[in-house]
């Protein structure tokens, strides 16, 4: 029979000197554990750094020649407003031509044009006034029709008509039968000697050449005939834009140092009507 004759103090101190070699052995494992992580955590991030170092090359020269491109655009942009402007000069100076010719395609040939204007209304279109001469009333309510067919046309207005065509007058004392009459004359009697003495005098009345608004005369404006009105007719057209280009107003950009986004702006500044006899 073995017996322990050790003190139980001393057989605890054994244990703990075991239990401590332990404790090192795993705290060493563990060291070893985290810096093999941590340098496999390095070796990831530089080579995820690998490829964005060449693409930060890449874009550096990128923003250089945008840079130098910024520059170079700085220094052209006088140049390429007087361009811009060299271009919508000469656009526009086809602009009241082409919209005459286009208004003059929908005019009927009862109504006879003697003026035709145009005024700017802004970027959004343009007003177009003419003057002309026509006889009937009926041509007077198609005129309105036929301007409308233009695409674009949004309202027209007319005015300037004088009816000329014979009337049935109110009843008086000495007209009892209401024969109709001209604008502007009287009644005619009922009685049947001073109706005839009436149709007498008025038959004594000009007739024949009447030198009316330079007809049969040397001068090239002829106005109305007898018995035709003239009429007044204003359009607005949408869509159709006349404006004037506003050198000026542009040229003066360059010593502000404009952007090029303005220009277009700029050349619509000036607006003035032109029109052709």
């Amino acid at each position: 029979m073995k017996l322990n004759l050790l003190p139980k103090h001393v057989a605890k101190a054994q244990g703990s000197k075991a239990a401590a070699f332990v404790a090192l052995l795993i705290v060493g494992a563990m060291g070893a554990f985290t810096f093999l992580m941590i340098r496999d955590g390095q070796q990831q991030l530089a080579d995820a750094n690998a490829p964005i170092e060449d693409l930060r090359t890449k874009v550096s020269r990128a923003m250089g020649n945008s840079a130098m491109a910024d520059t170079v655009i700085a220094e052209m942009t006088n140049i390429d407003r007087n361009i811009k402007l060299t271009e919508a000069m000469l656009a526009h100076n086809s602009a009241y031509t082409d919209l005459y010719r286009d208004v003059m395609g929908y005019i009927p040939s009862y109504y006879r044009i003697t003026n035709i204007t145009a005024v700017s209304g802004g970027a959004e279109g343009c007003t177009v006034s003419m003057q002309g001469v026509l006889k009937t009333h009926s041509q007077y309510a198609d005129l309105v029709l036929a301007l409308y067919r233009m695409p674009g046309v949004t309202n027209v207005t007319r005015g300037g008509y004088a009816f000329v065509d014979p009337r049935v007058p109110a009843l008086n004392e000495a007209d009892q039968f209401g024969t109709p009459i001209k604008p502007g004359q009287a009644n005619l009697p009922s009685d049947p000697d001073l109706r005839m003495a009436e149709l007498i005098r008025r038959a004594q009345e000009p007739a024949g050449f009447l030198n009316v608004n330079n007809f049969g005369t040397e001068n090239t404006f002829k106005g109305a005939m007898p018995e035709w009105s003239n009429v007044t007719v204003t359009m607005t057209i949408a869509g159709r834009n006349i404006q004037t280009p506003n050198p000026r107003g542009t040229l003066l950009m360059g010593g502000a140092g404009g952007a090029q986004g303005a220009i277009p702006d700029a050349f619509n500044q000036g607006q003035r009507p032109r029109g052709a006899p």
